[in-house]
């Protein structure tokens, strides 16, 4: 057995010569304990470390105000009143025109001389002549005496009504026999002399058709009122004038 003094020196020796390393031991021991330390930070207190943005609010709706309600007496209604028309407005609208139809006339017209006119022979045409015939009022006779307004009611007086035209259309008109002399022949021309004959014979047939011309003022005098009745007046009153 070895002696007390001899076992402590020799426990002293192995410390002296393991210092350095125990050192070393120790400082690396150190450094893994704080690293460590510093990775396991709690994660709630993490968490608290890291600030949270707050979501943003939305901006508040704007709600106008009711308009105000002016206080007071209400505003009159304007009702307009017609106004009478202008003379020259009756002039110018001329003829009006309430019935249309066709009319056809049969024509014979002849040409002779004198003394030689069986000898040489004559000239001849026997035509069909086909025509438009119109009928209405003229407005522009409308006089101003025959126009009285009160307010909104009119009353004119219009004149009978009358043959406008008579329009031959010679695309239906039809030559249905002719005849030309053998010599010193005249029948030049004689084809429109026979259509103006016709218009005649039909313009003074038309004339004489009464029924035809009451009729047309009638149509005259609902056409002319609606008119009126569209330009502003309640009461329209349509009349004719007395036959002189």
């Amino acid at each position: 057995m070895e002696p007390m003094h001899e076992v402590r020196s020799t426990w002293q020796d192995r410390v002296r010569a393991a210092g350095p390393t125990v050192m070393a031991a120790v400082v690396i021991l150190g450094t893994l304990a704080l690293a460590q330390s510093w990775v396991s930070v709690p994660k709630a207190v993490t968490t608290a470390l890291v600030p949270t943005e707050e979501w943003p609010t939305a901006f508040p709706t704007f709600t106008p105000l009711p308009a105000a309600t002016p206080r007071g007496r209400p505003l009159p209604t304007v009702t307009p009143t017609a106004t009478p028309l202008p003379a020259p407005v009756w002039n110018e609208l001329s003829y009006l025109t309430t019935i249309e139809y066709r009319a056809n006339a049969i024509v014979e017209l002849e040409r002779k001389r004198p003394v030689v006119g069986d000898l040489l022979g004559s000239d001849r045409i026997l035509l069909l002549a086909v025509s438009r015939i119109r009928m209405g009022v003229d407005l522009g006779d409308v006089k101003p005496a025959d126009v009285r307004i009160q307010g909104r009611a009119l009353s004119v007086g219009l004149p009978h009504a009358q043959v406008i035209s008579v329009e031959l259309l010679p695309d239906e008109s039809r030559i249905y026999d002719y005849q030309q002399s053998f010599l010193f022949s005249q029948y030049k021309g004689l084809e429109v002399e026979a259509l103006e004959k016709a218009r005649q014979q039909l313009l003074e047939s038309a004339s004489a058709n009464g029924g035809m011309l009451a009729l047309a003022e009638e149509f005259a005098r609902l056409q002319l009122s609606e008119f009126l009745r569209k330009a502003g007046f309640d009461r329209v009153e349509v009349t004719f004038r007395q036959s002189e």
